[in-house]
């Protein structure tokens, strides 16, 4: 070979492969149930033509979405998910809901508890998705400290960055969030990262409100000064945080 593939570009056609993978089960799925209640006479072929008809269009377009550039396309995965995308300084951020584990970037920031443990939330999808590798990286994941890099298993990133947000003992504040994340940016740019997903700082029940959490996670991103570090991808499985995060950008925009 002239030359080795580009490991980035590796893990985006895996990511897309993957993507492609959910749209078409999604769409295809339906038609299996209208399948089923045909052999067991509760719709007539009519029924099951008109179904099918909408499948074999909307595959067309699927089917021609993925045959574009790979660039172009995560860039209309984004557009379809993201429920705000703005600039802070020079880093670009967006917001979107869903699972942590589905964004393209080159890590993921994975909050442990003050245990050092991952075993909830974004850890726990996280340590299930990424293999059974990952409970091997889990166990040198300190409580306390400096953030701490991982590999990232079967997942389409390079690393995970762990880190405590309740470290020093104080438990979960905006101060003690924007203190470990900008930590976790420092990171990044050490190890010379692009993208960076940031799932949720604190889950429900935890001494501090959606607000609070919200506030020291956009504070880190905005109180950082960096080269590598371009665009920022903020992630909730709750749309009512989501929310927050974006009106928290709208602030100084």
């Amino acid at each position: 070979m002239l030359f080795e593939p580009d490991e980035r570009e590796i893990r985006k056609k895996q990511y897309i492969e993957k993507i492609k993978s959910r749209k078409v089960e999604a769409l295809i799925a339906p038609l299996r149930v209208k399948l089923e209640k045909l052999e067991r006479g509760e719709i007539s072929p009519e029924e099951l033509f008109k179904l099918a008809g909408y499948v074999a269009k909307q595959g067309s377009r699927i089917t021609g979405d993925f045959k574009k550039r790979t660039d172009v396309i995560l860039a209309g995965i984004a557009m379809d998910e993201n429920l705000c995308m703005t600039t802070v300084g020079d880093i670009g951020v967006s917001v979107r809901v869903g699972e942590i584990t589905g964004i393209f970037s080159d890590a993921i920031v994975n909050p442990v508890s003050g245990d050092g443990l991952w075993d909830s939330g974004a850890g726990a999808l996280i340590r299930e998705e990424g293999g059974s590798g990952m409970n091997e990286e889990a166990a040198a994941v300190p409580a306390e400290g400096e953030p701490v890099v991982t590999g990232a298993g079967d997942l389409h990133c390079k690393y995970i960055i762990h880190l405590n947000p309740a470290a020093g003992g104080g438990g979960i504040t905006p101060d003690s969030i924007e203190k470990v994340l900008s930590g976790a940016l420092l990171k990044a740019e050490e190890l010379e990262l692009g993208t960076l997903a940031i799932p949720d700082m604190a889950g429900p029940g935890v001494n501090i409100s959606p607000e609070e959490m919200v506030k020291g996670t956009v504070g880190a991103i905005r109180a950082h000064r960096g080269e590598e570090v371009s665009r920022i991808v903020l992630a909730s499985e709750s749309r009512e945080t989501a929310d927050l995060y974006v009106k928290e950008l709208e602030i100084h925009e």
